[in-house]
């Protein structure tokens, strides 16, 4: 039962988490309209420029995303080694796989397109 407990709450805290950078999000965007709406009252030459930035996505850094999986998978890895028992490390090295290996093709795969663009 206390797996369950676990992962309950791991989902929920992932749901927490996503709901405020959401709110952050929509926040930010409502900000941008304001601006938009009143740059466009006002007659600014600006204006298009913000409304260029309208259409963009925000910008991912994808090194830091590569980063941040790798810390994870370290920092699950680093809890089923304080834990002090070979069998919690081996069931901490499973679920830390999947974070670390996608961190690192995320690295494998900007260092590829790093050397793509210097040819």
């Amino acid at each position: 039962m206390p797996e369950t407990e676990m992962i309950v709450t791991v989902t929920l805290a992932i749901c927490l988490v996503l709901i405020v950078a959401l709110g952050f999000r929509a926040f930010n965007l409502r900000s941008l309209h304001r601006t938009v709406m009143v740059a466009i009252e006002q007659g600014s030459p600006d204006a298009s420029v913000l409304i260029d930035r309208l259409g963009q996505r925000p910008r991912v850094n994808l090194r830091l995303v590569a980063y941040v999986l790798i810390a994870l998978a370290l920092a699950i890895v680093g809890a089923g080694l304080l834990e002090g028992n070979l069998h919690d490390l081996k069931e901490a090295v499973v679920p830390a796989l999947f974070p670390g290996l996608v961190g690192v093709a995320i690295l494998l795969y900007l260092r590829g397109a790093d050397r793509a663009g210097d040819a």
